[in-house]
C-alpha cells in the first residue's frame, strides 16, 4: 500500500520527497453477517479449512453409508427372491406333464442314427414359446435285477408325441411307451442312495471322442450288472441346446486357438497402422505355429458345425443301508466307467 505526503510549500530547486510504506495484503473483514468464502477460507487458514471439509466429508459418508447399505440390502433381498422365484416357476414349468419314453430299441441300429436322432431332437427343443424355459432331455440307462431300460426323460413343456416320434424314426424299429415321470431311483426307508455327477475337466470348445474301436458302454453295463434284490443303478445324460452366449464364447476361443485376432484387436490394430504409417511384413498367426494347437483349433471348428449341446452325466445307485459299502463300490464304478 503506498502512502505519498508533502510538504505544504514546495521547495525550489528540489524535487518533492515521498515516503513509501510496505503493508500485508490483508483482506478486509467481511461486513457483519456475511459469512466468508470457501476460497477465503482456504486462504486465511487452508489446514484448518482442509479438517472442516475431512469432518464433514466423514459426517456424510456416515449417513449415506447407512442408507447405501439399506438399500442395497433390500436390492440384494429382492435379487435373491427373483431368483427362487424364477427357479420355482421354471421347475414347476418344466415338471408340469412330464413324462418318461420307454424305448424298445431294435435289434440293429445303423452308426449314423444317432446322429440324425440327436439332431431331430435339437430341432424339435428349439420350438418354443418366448417365456417357456429351455428344455432338455435326459437319456437314461436304469439297471434293476429284472434287467436295464432305455428311457428318455421329456418335460413337460415338449408336446405329446414329438419326441416319441423322433426316436422311432431316428432308429427304423423302434418301440415306444409312456409313463407319468417318477422317481428313478427308491427313497423308502431303510434304502442309501449314492451317486454323482460328472462335468467337462476341460474347455467347451473341446469335442468329445466319438469314434471308438469298442463299444464304450459294455464297460457301463458291467458296472453295473449282476443287482441284488431291491438295487436300483440309474446313468442319464442330461442334454439341452447350447445358449447363443456359450456358442459366441465357444466361438471366440477357437477363433483364440487358431491366431485370428479379435475384432477389437483388429481395429485397435488399424488404428494403430494409421497412427504410425510405413511398411509391415505381415506377420504369421499364433496358431500356425504349434501343431497341437492348430489341432485344437480345427477340431473346435468341426464341433461347431453341428448341433451343440450343454450335457452333463450323472449316475446313482440305490439299496438297502446294510450294503452301503457294496453300493459306494458300485457307484465308483459307474464314475470310472
Amino acid at each position: 500500500m503506498l502512502n505519498g505526503c508533502s510538504s505544504d510549500r514546495p521547495r525550489t530547486g528540489s524535487a518533492p520527497m515521498w515516503v513509501v510504506a510496505v503493508m500485508p495484503l490483508i483482506p478486509p473483514p467481511p461486513p457483519d453477517g456475511l459469512a466468508p468464502s470457501p476460497l477465503e477460507r482456504f486462504l486465511l487458514d487452508p489446514w484448518a479449512t482442509l479438517a472442516d471439509l475431512a469432518r464433514q466429508a466423514a459426517s456424510n459418508a456416515t449417513g449415506w453409508g447407512l442408507r447405501l447399505l439399506l438399500v442395497a440390502t433390500w436390492v440384494a433381498l429382492l435379487g435373491l427372491a427373483a431368483r427362487l422365484g424364477r427357479s420355482w416357476w421354471r421347475q414347476g414349468r418344466l415338471a408340469a406333464g412330464a413324462r418318461l419314453v420307454r424305448v424298445l430299441p431294435p435289434p440293429q441300429v445303423e452308426p449314423g442314427a444317432a446322429d440324425a436322432l440327436w439332431g431331430n431332437l435339437a430341432g424339435l427343443l428349439r420350438q418354443r414359446r418366448l417365456l417357456d424355459p429351455r428344455p432338455h432331455l435326459a437319456f437314461e440307462l436304469a439297471w434293476t435285477p429284472q434287467g436295464v431300460t432305455v428311457g428318455l426323460w421329456v418335460p413337460g413343456t415338449i408336446a405329446p408325441r414329438l419326441v416319441e416320434r423322433a426316436v422311432e424314426a431316428g432308429w427304423p424299429g423302434a418301440r415306444t411307451s409312456t409313463r407319468d415321470a417318477a422317481p428313478p431311483l427308491a427313497a423308502d426307508a431303510g434304502m442309501a442312495t449314492l451317486g454323482g455327477e460328472l462335468r467337462l475337466a476341460g474347455g467347451p470348445w473341446q469335442p468329445l471322442r466319438t469314434e471308438h474301436w469298442v463299444d464304450p458302454l459294455r464297460a457301463v453295463l458291467g458296472a453295473a450288472g449282476e443287482l441284488a434284490d431291491h438295487e436300483t443303478a440309474v446313468v442319464q445324460v442330461l442334454a439341452r441346446p447350447a445358449a447363443g452366449r456359450r456358442l459366441v464364447a465357444t466361438r471366440r476361443a477357437a477363433r483364440a486357438l487358431a491366431g485370428i485376432p479379435t475384432r477389437p484387436a483388429t481395429v485397435v490394430g488399424g488404428i494403430l497402422d494409421l497412427l504410425t504409417p510405413g511398411h509391415r511384413t505381415p506377420r504369421r498367426p499364433q496358431g500356425t505355429a504349434d501343431p497341437l494347437r492348430t489341432m485344437d483349433a480345427r477340431a473346435a471348428l468341426a464341433k461347431l458345425g453341428g448341433p451343440c449341446w450343454e450335457a452333463r452325466v450323472r449316475y446313482g445307485v440305490a439299496g438297502p443301508n446294510r450294503l452301503r459299502g457294496r453300493l459306494r463300490a458300485r457307484a465308483h464304478a459307474l464314475a470310472a466307467a
